[in-house]
């Protein structure tokens, strides 16, 4: 299924990134939606993708407000 597809990239792109700006955590998180797309365990993804873009949001809140003074 492409929508499968792409979200197996999107997902290991946000995994790639995530850990260049050293969060494993939420780059793991990112690993396991990957992996659950790729083992076709689509029941699972709502749950995990819920859940990962709830802390994904509060990282970005964080960062936007680390460099609001950059403004």
């Amino acid at each position: 299924n492409q929508d499968y597809e792409n979200y197996i990239i999107h997902a290991h792109s946000l995994k790639g990134q995530l850990l260049n700006i050293g969060c494993t955590k939420l780059s793991a998180a990112a690993r396991e939606l990957e992996y659950a797309a790729k083992e076709k365990r689509y029941e699972d993804l709502a749950e995990l993708t819920e859940a990962f873009v709830s802390r994904y949001r509060a990282l970005s809140e964080q960062l936007d407000n680390a460099f609001a003074h950059l403004n």
